[in-house]
């Protein structure tokens, strides 16, 4: 008897066990289809073969940034002296880049561009399953090495992805991917279209969140050494970021900060420096740009993934600039060549990306996709193009696969206007006249935020993707709960609406009034506050 109620109560366990299994894997919700998540980069921490972490780059030899930078300010600055002194810059290079080495050296890949240094993440595509809840609805989550190459990455991406159809007797899947996973999750795509993977295509629609897919103007212009600074560039990028950023408590502060800087360029000494970077610039440049890649981010294939074709052939000459450096990352440049060529290369025959004319292809044959884009503010003040409005990591025409935008303080001209309302593509042009998405890959399904961080991802997108995906990704804008163009006040989405873009100018008079105006206030405030 003793013998049949231990046979009960493990038979009991296994059947809620088996239970318990079914709720957390057979997660397709109220459509058959189950939906797929996966994230940008840091998604994972990463671990040595032994074991044991490997240092975070935010805590640099287990200092905070601030301690960092404090010490290596002093012998930065006294090799930079001595360059400029000598018009020898090479031991000033050499500083930089003994500076960085130790931020990146456990995190980045060998020459490779393999994890075979034994550095990995201990999430394991092949024996986990992991949920998490997105716009109200649970879906699957895969994590992943995001320094690897995406076409390594996306062999993984198959394998999970039938882990999770055979567990929801499904045979397609949804997916969503933000940032550097669009990269990943395409190269997926590519592959499993091709039929790679010896199974049918598994997908049934695509959502992308400020997608890598065009290359950011921040990696490909950097990596490829395009770098120019320009002292007005500068000026209106720190106005428009201090007007869009809450860096101080005083509204006041802000204005006192911005006009400072318009007016030490309007003196010429921002000019002055800019002038000088420039000229050190061109004299450092080679040696700088590809040591500092090659001990960190040039060492990682996904970032060569977000170089546009634009920018790739530069950058790999400029990274890998004698015969020994191309022969020691042979391995590393065979896997950026590699997707590149399979994505970011441009068609001859469409003057298209690759990666686009197969989104083109897939939605001939039914197979959707939405794109989620941001705006508002400039790009860091490095390169040219850098002022085309966007989240500061990329520009909206990139995140958002094509749209057509304005400088930050500019507007579309009254001309531009008058010619897409003949055309009939004024619904496609934000109320403030600085985007018009009616140049997209899809601008029926291209949404686009202002004023959202890049690395800021909103429960309220995914909540419209899954309305997208529930309408097997029929939904358009024009039927969707959203507007084309919302902008981020406060925590709340609302549509944009007609808006000074702020200005900026170079008028004496108008500079004096406006840095008098800043400090009143500035003044006024502290008053108040005693």
């Amino acid at each position: 008897m003793k013998t049949l109620k231990k046979l009960t109560a493990v038979l009991l366990a296994v059947v809620m066990t088996l239970a318990m299994a079914s709720v957390s894997f057979a997660v397709a919700a109220e459509s058959d289809i189950p939906t797929l998540i996966i994230y940008g980069r840091k998604n994972q921490p990463f671990y040595k073969a032994d074991g044991t972490p490997v240092a975070d780059t935010a805590t640099p030899c287990g200092m905070s940034r601030e301690e960092y930078i404090k010490k290596w300010i002093k012998p930065v600055l006294k090799e930079l002296a001595v360059g400029v002194a000598t018009d020898n810059y090479d031991k000033y290079v050499d500083t930089l880049i003994e500076c960085a080495r130790p931020i990146y050296e456990e995190e980045v890949l060998p020459a490779s561009g393999e994890a075979d240094n034994g550095t990995h993440i201990k999430w394991d595509y092949q024996k986990n399953m992991s949920t998490a809840v997105h716009g109200g609805k649970r879906c699957y989550v895969f994590y992943y090495d995001w320094r690897l190459s995406p076409v390594d990455i996306a062999d993984q991406l198959d394998v999970y992805i039938e882990r999770i159809l055979a567990a929801n007797g499904a045979d397609k899947i949804n997916i969503t991917a933000r940032c550097l996973a669009s990269n990943m999750a395409m190269a997926y795509v590519a592959k499993s279209h091709e039929g790679a993977y010896g199974h049918p295509f598994r997908v049934a629609n695509l959502a992308f969140d400020t997608p890598a897919l065009a290359g950011y103007i921040t990696v490909g212009a950097l990596m490829s050494g395009s770098i120019h600074f320009d002292a007005d560039v500068i000026d209106r990028f720190v106005t428009s970021y201090l007007n869009n950023n809450d860096l101080f408590e005083d509204e006041s502060m802000e204005l006192l900060a911005s006009t400072l800087v318009t007016f030490i360029n309007h003196a010429k000494v921002l000019g002055l420096t800019a002038g000088m970077v420039n000229k050190i610039y061109k004299k450092v440049s080679d040696k700088l740009i590809s040591g500092i890649a090659l001990v960190s981010y040039g060492r990682y294939p996904s970032y060569w993934s977000m170089i546009s074709d634009e920018y790739y052939d530069k950058a790999v000459a400029q990274i890998f600039n004698t015969p020994e450096l191309a022969e020691e990352y042979a391995g590393l440049i065979a896997k950026a060549n590699e997707y590149h060529e399979l994505l970011s290369d441009t068609n001859e025959e469409t003057g298209r990306p690759k990666y686009a004319d197969l989104l083109l292809e897939l939605k001939e044959e039914g197979v959707n996709t939405a794109v989620f884009g941001k705006y508002g503010v400039a790009t860091v003040p490095m390169f040219d193009g850098c002022e085309i409005t966007g989240d500061t990591r990329g520009t909206v025409t990139e995140t958002t696969l094509g749209a057509t935008a304005t400088t930050v303080y500019k507007k579309f001209s009254s001309a531009y206007m008058t010619k897409a309302e003949a055309n009939g593509t004024i619904q496609y042009i934000a109320a403030d006249r600085t985007v018009d998405t009616s140049t997209c890959l899809f601008p029926d399904s291209t949404w686009v935020m202002k004023n959202v961080a890049h690395d800021v991802f909103l429960d309220s997108t995914y909540a419209l993707i899954n309305d997208f995906f529930a309408s097997d990704g029929s939904l358009t804008v024009e039927e969707s709960s959203r507007a084309r163009f919302t902008d981020y006040n406060n925590g709340d989405l609302k549509p944009v609406e007609t808006a000074d873009n702020g200005t900026w100018t170079k008028n004496p008079l108008v500079l004096l009034l406006k840095l008098l105006t800043a400090l009143f206030k500035v003044f006024v405030n502290m008053l108040n506050k005693q």
